[in-house]
């Protein structure tokens, strides 16, 4: 990430948030996978939308 999303707190969190769903085992339960990556799935959204607002990143189509 540049260093404009490094200052900046949400999207730090919002990353440490998405390695930490990212490196826990995917449940061996359908219902709670499916939580997990949507949770996952989420945080991507929310963090890519974070750092395309910091000009960290080009908007995606």
């Amino acid at each position: 990430m540049a260093s404009e999303a490094y200052r900046d707190t949400t999207a730090a969190q919002l990353a440490l948030q998405a390695r930490t769903l990212q490196t826990e085992p995917l449940p061996g339960e359908r219902r709670a996978a499916t939580a997990h990556l949507r949770r996952l799935g989420w945080t991507a959204n929310e963090l890519h939308d974070r750092l395309t607002a910091l000009r960290c990143l080009r908007k995606a189509a």
